[in-house]
């Protein structure tokens, strides 16, 4: 299994996960919002822990930047509420997340 970087396009910044040199799912970021803005996973590599390595990957280069907090994007899925809140996003009442990385920064 390997993160890598994909490149950017626009303000946003995407990373794909593989698996035996295949492409299996990717997270874009907006560094300058502080953002995740979508996450996928091919289906059949669900619920195996990829998409939460693609968020700690991006909450890693979030800490080098020295940014305390990351967001998501609106979370409509009752699938992506329960994901974003086991790696410790609270999810507002509009549907968006936030995380303290560190209050040191």
């Amino acid at each position: 299994m390997s993160i890598e970087y994909s490149g950017k396009n626009n303000f946003e910044d995407k990373y794909i996960i593989k698996v035996e040199g295949k492409v299996i799912g990717n997270i874009t970021v907006n560094f300058e919002s502080r953002s995740i803005m979508n996450i996928f996973i091919v289906p059949d590599f669900e619920r195996m822990g990829y998409g939460t390595r693609l968020v700690k990957h991006v909450e890693d280069l979030f800490r080098e930047k020295k940014f305390p907090i990351i967001r998501t994007s609106t979370i409509t899925s009752l699938e992506a509420k329960n994901f974003f809140s086991k790696l410790g996003f609270s999810i507002d009442n509009q549907e968006l997340g936030l995380k303290i990385l560190s209050t040191e920064f």
